[in-house]
């Protein structure tokens, strides 16, 4: 009985912090999965299907269900944005000792990619989210 009253008092505690401060959930769900991440990040960030696919397969990957994976997609599909931009920061989130290798054909892509990274970390949205990072 003491224990159901106690779970009973944790979830009333939850409700009143979610009913006074429903962007929290946000938050937390952008803490959670790459593609709320993504979503919070840019709120403007359109989902088509192969988005949902693809940010799911890569949140595996982020949180080490998936060890390798390679993606095959033509080009202008959001590949990069996902993969080489939005994970990284995610990742990060996540862990911020974490050693984040990007590479590319061109050095020159693979640095625009980090500094993209960057300038995502950067940002207040970010730090709301990942304040250690």
């Amino acid at each position: 009985m003491s224990n159901e009253r106690e779970q009973n008092a944790a979830l009333l505690k939850a409700y009143a912090q979610i009913k006074n401060n429903p962007a929290e959930i946000v938050k937390q769900a952008a803490r959670k999965r790459l593609l709320n991440f993504a979503r919070y990040m840019q709120p403007d960030m359109v989902v088509e299907p192969f988005h949902a696919v693809y940010y799911t397969v890569l949140d595996m990957f982020a949180h080490g269900k998936i060890r390798k994976l390679i993606v095959q997609q033509p080009p202008q599909h959001g590949k990069s944005e996902g993969s080489s931009r939005k994970l990284p920061a995610f990742m990060l989130g996540l862990n911020p000792d974490l050693k984040i290798c990007i590479g590319s054909y061109a050095a020159t892509i693979a640095r625009d990619f980090n500094r993209d990274v960057q300038r995502i970390i950067d940002t207040p949205y970010y730090r709301q989210l990942f304040p250690e990072t």
